[in-house]
């Protein structure tokens, strides 16, 4: 028995990520009663991304701080080592998109200490999204 599957999340958690990355689409930002946090959701996907300060301010980086804004636009998620109360844990954050050439396959982009490492593989069409990875991580 998994701890996940004992103690089931409303949200988003790094391991929901399966040790992947996933491109998504942001459908909307909103404040849910007893979540002192805003929660973003993804087109397509079920649960939302309770949004900390850091991932926040890297959305806000990408497309300004009005999160009405953000509505439709692309970001990455994925699982990062974090510090949490003095202790090393899994934690989600927010990658900027990744950027395609004309073959579709990525590009490198460096942008003001995020990077994003280039990749040769065909790009998959996937739920309206270009996205290298299979769409199979349900969260």
């Amino acid at each position: 028995m998994k701890s996940d599957d004992v103690f089931p999340s409303n949200y988003l958690k790094a391991s929901d990520l399966q040790g992947r990355e996933a491109q998504v689409v942001i459908d909307r930002v909103v404040r849910e009663d007893g979540i002192d946090k805003p929660v973003m959701y993804f087109q397509g996907k079920e649960k939302g991304l309770v949004v900390n300060k850091t991932n926040w301010n890297r959305v806000a980086y990408l497309y300004g701080d009005e999160s009405d804004d953000w509505a439709g636009r692309e970001i990455i998620l994925a699982a990062e080592l974090v510090e949490y109360q003095g202790k090393t844990v899994e934690g989600t954050r927010v990658r900027p998109p990744a950027k395609r050439n004309s073959n579709g396959n990525i590009k490198t982009e460096q942008r003001e200490g995020y990077a994003i490492s280039s990749a040769t593989a065909p790009v998959r069409k996937t739920g309206g999204i270009s996205d290298t990875l299979p769409d199979d991580i349900a969260f």
